[in-house]
């Protein structure tokens, strides 16, 4: 560590690298919503990659620069493909998400990161590099046809396409959503552009790669969308006025069976009470009536039940809907008939 020279720009990316793990964190702590841990893996990516350059740029020798570039290459690499997947999560294009395609997307990335950590035999990724910079203690990497189109273009493939199904779902959501998604649109925009400014050569400072920096940046939006904006929550007030006043109980169920949603109304004819149920598993709920969950759960699109309780005996229609673009995912519609029933005997 005594060789290592750390200067302003050191610090700098060390102010990036905290922004973004403390942006994880956040986003951690709201995991069982959707698209906060896709949210969170992004940003300890982008955290890894500004950490690793902290000591790439403080390097003393073009060995140990080029040793700790290679290092960071695996948050350069996964940052972008992690940033495609939170998009595609919060947009709610669920089966762009499934295992094959995670390894169908990582095989590039894979690739270029075995080349880059073969580079001297090849020279594919890196062709050379540029005498330290005595000033600002900075290199220059000059690249090769893997990095062109492995790294380089293979992530604003991934770019353009997440970009453009974020600026879809904004333009046909209400403006609360617009807020939200424009927030992340800028903050997705920041690393991007400072790439320009690397990949092009028009570096105010020649060598420093704005990319990572631009990250802590990025991280301020995505703080910024998620404590300002309940960012992740996607509540809009309309929802709940118009959720929380109907008769009829809409519960909403995940792929596996965890609460996304659920109104009063549907509180009440279960009995699940007040407090948080974003997340929790409906099947593993023991204190729910047993012929409810089984209703609610089963894969019939509507059935009929009759329950026995301390009201007396109750009837219950649920009808369930499967959702697009959220494979698995359905809403339930729990209705209380009874009434209906007790009239239709009386008659």
């Amino acid at each position: 560590m005594s060789d290592y020279s750390f200067t302003l720009i050191s610090l700098l990316f060390l102010v990036s690298a905290g922004v973004s793990f403390f942006v994880a964190y956040i986003a951690w702590q709201k995991r069982r919503v959707r698209g906060a841990a896709e949210l969170s893996r992004l940003m300890l990516s982008a955290g890894y990659w500004a950490f690793c350059i902290i000591f790439e740029t403080a390097s003393p020798t073009i060995e140990a620069k080029i040793l700790w570039s290679k290092i960071s290459y695996l948050g350069a690499l996964s940052t972008p493909l992690l940033y495609a997947f939170f998009i595609f999560r919060f947009v709610g294009k669920d089966n762009f998400l499934t295992k094959t395609r995670y390894v169908l997307f990582s095989i590039f990335p894979s690739v270029v990161l075995f080349l880059a950590w073969t580079n001297e035999h090849h020279n594919l990724v890196w062709t050379g590099f540029a005498p330290i910079d005595p000033d600002t203690n900075l290199t220059q990497y000059f690249h090769g046809i893997a990095f062109w189109i492995g790294y380089a273009g293979y992530i604003y493939v991934l770019f353009a396409v997440a970009t453009f199904y974020l600026l879809r779902f904004t333009a046909g959501h209400m403006f609360a959503f617009k807020l939200q998604t424009s927030a992340i649109f800028a903050a997705s925009l920041c690393p991007w552009i400072a790439s320009l400014f690397y990949l092009t050569g028009f570096n105010i400072v020649p060598g420093f790669d704005l990319v990572p920096l631009s990250i802590m940046l990025s991280g301020l939006f995505f703080a910024s969308a998620i404590i300002g904006m309940r960012f992740l929550d996607l509540v809009p007030v309309a929802r709940e006025r118009l959720l929380e006043s109907i008769r009829e109980g809409i519960i909403v169920l995940d792929q596996f069976n965890r609460i996304q949603d659920i109104n009063r109304s549907a509180r009440i004819h279960t009995g699940v009470g007040n407090g948080e149920l974003s997340g929790m598993y409906l099947d593993k709920m023991s204190h729910i009536d047993a012929k409810i969950r089984n209703a609610l759960l089963e894969d019939s699109p509507k059935v009929t039940i009759e329950t026995y309780g301390e009201e007396g005996v109750k009837y219950y229609s649920i009808e369930k809907q499967y959702i697009d673009n959220y494979p698995g995912s359905r809403l339930v519609i729990l209705k209380d008939e009874t009434s209906d029933v007790a009239r239709e005997k009386e008659m």
